[in-house]
């Protein structure tokens, strides 16, 4: 009687010109019959392009921290995976065993042949499961540039320029750290108490801070939060005696980044964004009370590129 089979959620991820996720489970299925792979995630292939080859992650199973191996060919890495993977839900699934010849099976002892050796116990691999390549953490460092549109009190262009380090890991818990600068061009907005328009200018300096990651290779969606000190210049328009004012303030908040990564070291992001002013600050231009007063809501929708190393 055969062993019984295991269902294995089974996350792949690899990019174009490498094998496929179907690929890769028939590589599985020669080795052994022991799996049914099935969505989801108890075991992760994750594959990307580095330099001229190829970087990926495996993690065998839910409490494995995973592997990571490189290789010039994509096909080659991913057989090795198929292996490990096999190997460790089916120890048999690593020994060149060849099955018994049929004279073998039809003579036995004192039969007028000798009886077959005694079947040899092979080594079998560690308790620990087999020894695999260094388990690392990798950080990736990189910068880039965003084109904003702003919603504060009244719609805003601005652009932001940032550098950030992140990990590079298949698990969901995987940190990445962004500082950014950003400047709006001047907009118009009416006063708060409508007795005319202001001209206002937004800037601000932004620490992000990721937490969780989506798996992907080429698509990959992190959820973060965010504190900057902020800078609100604003003119009054139509009052020539009223002076320029400005405030310095705080905002906290949370964004989204939908990144995209063609290539390895190049991303493309989408990045919407909220944040909560730490107070509203009111501006008073004249004695007639013409007034602006920031809102306590900042609405952001960001989308640029970065180059990462």
């Amino acid at each position: 009687m055969g062993a019984p089979t295991k269902e294995v959620g089974l996350a792949f991820d690899a990019p174009l010109g490498c094998p496929t996720r179907p690929a890769f489970v028939q590589e599985v299925a020669v080795r052994t019959t022991r799996i049914a792979f099935t969505d989801g995630e108890d075991a992760r292939v994750l594959v990307r392009r580095e330099g001229a080859g190829f970087v990926g992650w495996l993690s065998t199973s839910p409490s494995d921290d995973g592997r990571e191996m490189r290789s010039a060919d994509c096909e080659a890495l991913v057989r090795a995976f198929a292996v490990i993977l096999a190997v460790a839900y089916d120890v048999a699934a690593g020994r060149d065993a060849t099955p018994p010849s049929p004279t073998h099976d039809a003579v036995g002892p004192g039969e007028g042949s000798a009886a077959p050796p005694p079947d040899v116990p092979r080594p079998r691999p560690p308790s620990g499961g087999l020894p695999g390549p260094r388990r690392t953490t990798s950080w990736r460092f990189g910068g880039g540039i965003h084109a904003e549109a702003l919603v504060l009190g009244g719609p805003m262009a601005a652009a932001r320029i940032f550098a950030q380090a992140s990990m590079d890991s298949v698990r969901a818990l995987a940190l990445a750290l962004r500082v950014s600068a950003s400047r709006s061009l001047p907009a118009r907005t009416g006063s708060s108490d409508g007795s005319g328009l202001v001209l206002s200018t937004w800037s601000d300096v932004e620490l992000e801070l990721c937490g969780l990651k989506s798996p992907g290779a080429m698509l990959v969606v992190r959820a973060c939060g965010t504190g900057a000190v902020t800078l609100l210049e604003v003119t009054p328009r139509e009052r020539p005696n009223a002076r320029d004012d400005a405030r310095v303030g705080s905002t906290f908040g949370v964004s989204l980044p939908l990144t995209w990564y063609p290539i390895d070291s190049v991303s493309v992001e989408l990045r919407p964004a909220m944040a909560v002013a730490s107070r509203r600050y009111t501006f008073y231009f004249d004695p007639d009370a013409t007034v602006y007063t920031t809102p306590a809501l900042l609405l952001r929708l960001g989308i640029g590129a970065a180059v990462r190393f």
